[in-house]
């Protein structure tokens, strides 16, 4: 006798399960070929049943007015696990062979009181006997390993005892991790016993795991291999949608993100209401010309960038994600969350989506996934990130870029359309790109707070603005976020007693505060104007 190594051809079927995802390509099959349908009803036949039927994916068997219900799932599985099953009962009947040549008469209690003193304690019966057996000393090793570590091969310690004739039922529903009250798989293991059957129906399940590997199932066919997930992340107007217009530009140099004139750009703005069917799509109703009303599947952004994929595999396609942080985005990805994990710019893993496959590709059965030629481009605020807090796993399916608050500020844009002089209060004169990087510094040095409350050159778009419009500009855009955001968070935390704003004597209120910097009367503290310390700063009598 030479026993097969039971733990490598455990090791096997593991790593076939996860490596061709059997579960899921079997799990979704809801038919086999007609040649396979017939030699299947043949066998009922001679097992006694009336009649068999396979009606999507379900098995319906008829006997003397009993009717019992499979799945062509279950039928697939059993196939796919039933080599390593016999190896489990052919490793049981050598071994019981052994026990009971060695100790016959006994009933079934003592030889399960023996197993379980085997598996527990590595000793007993069972020990001595296998040892004293005619097996090879390399047999007796692998039985013995049988009998003390059932991790070994897919065994339970409060499971089934090996000498059980069940018990390879129960290793094998573990394995597959299929609950074993709920299923039938065990039912066709006896079937198989032909030979011709069994060979049949391990070729449609080798076809039907093939064909959902292969390109041709439901990868795209694109020669763009450069498919990625970006998020670019800093406080407010470091211009991160400006970093994403750029990227696109490389590809389509016209792109106008204003005009929205590229098919091949898809853009959203998130929000706190924004939720999954916005995002796919949803069953909404439709009248036709009669005023017949019909609920029909309208897509959202994301599915119609994966129409624009499939149609335009040549092409890059581009989904930007502005303001993620506001919305929940764990919800509004929901089942999409899994295609997120890319290998060769493609998704790893596909998923199941009966309404976004029939419109993609006008097939129910398609798998879904994110095209090697699809790059999703994201936003994120950080003054904004305790709106909705995104969990580790989301976030490490991003490649994160981080835009700093300087990031622009030496541009010859920036120069000449976004740094004007502006008017602080009683007389005092100072660019912007000083005025800005000034509170930075204070937000953070003086104030204490942490620097997603920075801001950054583009915070305001002054666009080329008179100083009479600039000021007006930062009095409407940016006093509010100073009072609401700075000034009360950092009276909150009490961490430091320098002030941004003057005393309270003097600014009470978020109305003074607008009131006196909307007359350019000083509101700012002494100890913020001194840290402007810059050449740019200085006294004008302008209007």
């Amino acid at each position: 006798m030479n026993l097969a190594n039971l733990p490598e051809a455990y090791e096997r079927v593991k790593n076939d399960l996860k490596d061709r995802n059997v579960l899921e390509a079997l799990g979704h099959t809801t038919n086999i070929s007609d040649n396979l349908k017939q030699k299947w009803k043949q066998t009922f036949k001679e097992y006694g049943y009336d009649k068999a039927e396979f009606v999507n994916g379900n098995i319906i068997l008829s006997r003397k007015g009993t009717t019992t219900f499979s799945s062509l799932p279950e039928l697939l599985s059993s196939c796919y696990i039933y080599e390593y099953y016999s190896l489990l009962d052919e490793y049981r009947e050598s071994l019981m062979e052994i026990i009971k040549n060695a100790a016959p008469d006994k009933d079934d209690k003592v030889y399960t009181n023996w197993a379980k003193e085997a598996r527990d304690k590595h000793s007993g019966p069972f020990i001595t006997y296998i040892d004293e057996s005619s097996l090879s000393d390399s047999n007796k090793t692998i039985m013995k390993e049988f009998v003390t570590d059932y991790t070994s091969w897919s065994g339970d310690k409060s499971g089934r005892t090996v000498n059980r004739a069940d018990f390879s039922q129960s290793a094998a529903y573990k394995i597959l991790n299929v609950s074993q009250s709920l299923s039938s798989m065990h039912d066709y293991y006896k079937y198989y016993k032909d030979r011709d059957l069994y060979k049949l129906t391990l070729e449609e399940v080798n076809k039907i795991l093939d064909d959902y590997h292969s390109s041709d199932f439901y990868h795209i066919n694109s020669p763009i291999k450069d498919g990625k997930n970006i998020i670019y992340y800093g406080a407010p107007g470091t211009g991160k949608s400006y970093n994403i217009n750029n990227i696109i530009k490389e590809t389509y140099s016209d792109y106008d993100a204003a005009k929205d004139n590229n098919d091949n750009v898809f853009r959203v703005t998130l929000h706190p209401e924004y939720t999954y069917t916005d995002f796919v799509g949803q069953l909404l109703p439709h009248s036709d010309d009669n005023k017949n009303v019909d609920y029909k599947f309208t897509p959202g952004v994301f599915t119609n960038a994966l129409i624009q994929a499939k149609n335009h595999s040549d092409n890059k396609i581009y989904l930007v994600l502005e303001e993620m942080s506001r919305a929940n985005v764990a919800a509004v990805f929901g089942d999409l969350f899994q295609l997120l994990d890319r290998k060769n710019g493609s998704s790893e893993y596909a998923i199941n989506n009966e309404e976004i496959a029939k419109k993609v590709y006008e097939d129910p059965k398609h798998k879904i996934i994110i095209p090697s030629n699809l790059t999703i481009l994201g936003t994120v605020n950080t003054s904004d990130q305790n709106v909705f807090v995104m969990d580790t796993a989301f976030k490490r399916r991003f490649d994160w870029k981080y835009v700093s608050t300087n990031a622009g500020a030496d541009s010859e844009d920036f120069k000449n359309k976004n740094n004007p002089k502006i008017n602080i209060g009683d007389d005092t004169i100072v660019a912007w790109k000083s005025l800005y990087q000034a509170l930075n510094r204070f937000i953070v040095g003086e104030l204490g707070l942490s620097e997603d409350k920075q801001i950054g050159p583009y915070f305001i778009k002054f666009e080329g603005a008179n100083p009479a419009t600039a000021h007006e500009l930062v009095r409407d855009k940016l006093l509010q976020y100073l009072w609401e955001d700075i000034n009360s968070a950092a009276v909150e935390m009490y961490t430091s007693s320098n002030r941004l704003f003057e005393d309270k004597d003097k600014i009470s209120s978020f109305s003074d505060l607008y009131n006196k910097f909307g007359k350019k009367e000083k509101v700012f503290s002494d100890s913020f104007i001194k840290s402007l310390g810059v050449s740019d700063v200085g006294n004008s009598s302008e209007d």
